[in-house]
């Protein structure tokens, strides 16, 4: 089994997309001073990674079945 993943194809994955965010949110947070507290940047880059988690799982049973 050989998965090809193109670059632009990659560009529309909504994981790369969260995962971007929530790295902005922990910078931004952080070099900004957007003065979000530890537990909001936790909880809103939690949310977002554990969608990435789900839908990473989605696509690896996808390709298993």
């Amino acid at each position: 089994m050989k998965l090809k993943l193109k670059l632009p194809d990659a560009l529309k994955s909504r994981k790369l997309w969260l995962s971007i965010i929530s790295a902005l949110i922990v910078f931004g947070n952080k070099y900004f001073s957007w003065d979000l507290d530890e537990k909001e940047v936790l909880t809103i880059v939690g949310s977002l990674l554990s969608f990435v988690l789900v839908e990473g799982v989605r696509d690896i049973r996808a390709v298993a079945y």
